[in-house]
């Protein structure tokens, strides 16, 4: 699916450049389809720019992308074997009616196992930097590595194969972002009980550099589980790390 600025408000993959974010990445809080550092007169004038293969905009209202990851795999045994494998597949849109004010989302995996629906949210901008988003998504918790299998993404069980069903308010201070959802979680189609998901993220974001606390609690009938992390980002020229510590606890 789309991806978003290192440090954006419901996505956490990419540092943003040392003074800034790159100019083909979005902006947070001012909207995917603004640039780092462009004026609201220089986005009218790019409105109806051309196409860029990069970020996907078609206008400041459309925008259409795709992920494909094909591998090739051989087997040396008695019958060796060779066959390609598609280990993702997704297509995403996003639609802004009301640009800056109201965004959907819709992110759909496509291979790897068959057609599933990752992401489907509406989202509404406010005052003061806020937003309020609603629909299907992934909760706000730790760093969004692309890799599920990375040890900080398996154990939480917080991976792209599990969002949920929900409500998220965030919004920004200054350098200060921070976000608390109300989900399910059960990460399905529906609830099987009344017990609801609480999720909370604060993160300091600075040029080249970023670090934040993310914490969940999510009761069932049966136990309750509990997470507590801290993470933190540097840029080091074209080097960039990542690191994330969480404590976990299950109560029956």
């Amino acid at each position: 699916g789309k991806r978003t600025v290192y440090g954006a408000l419901w996505a956490a993959t990419e540092l943003s450049w040392m003074g800034g974010a790159s100019p083909t990445q979005p902006t947070p809080g001012k909207g995917a389809n603004r640039a780092a550092g462009a004026s609201s007169a220089a986005s009218r004038a790019a409105r109806w720019a051309p196409v860029s293969l990069v970020t996907g905009e078609l206008t400041d209202w459309l925008a259409l992308g795709a992920d494909l990851r094909l591998v090739n795999r051989t087997v040396f045994s008695e019958v060796r074997r060779n066959s390609f494998e598609a280990t993702e597949g997704t297509l995403y849109l996003e639609l802004r009616p009301w640009p800056d004010r109201v965004t959907l989302y819709l992110d759909e995996e496509v291979a790897a196992g068959g057609a599933r629906n990752r992401e489907a949210w509406a989202m509404i901008r406010g005052p003061w930097g806020l937003y309020l988003r609603g629909g299907r998504f992934f909760p706000p918790f730790g760093l969004r590595l692309l890799d599920d299998e990375a040890y900080t993404r398996r154990a939480t069980g917080v991976t792209f194969p599990n969002p949920d069903l929900g409500l998220e308010l965030g919004g920004e201070l200054g350098p200060v972002s921070y976000a608390v959802a109300l989900t399910n979680g059960s990460f399905a189609n529906s609830d099987t009980d009344s017990f609801k998901a609480v999720w909370g993220l604060v993160q300091l974001d600075l040029p080249g550099g970023r670090g934040g606390l993310t914490v969940a609690y999510n009761p069932t009938e049966e136990s309750c589980r509990m997470l507590l992390g801290a993470f933190a980002g540097l840029r080091l020229g074209r080097l960039t790390l990542h690191g994330e510590a969480d404590l976990l606890g299950e109560r029956t």
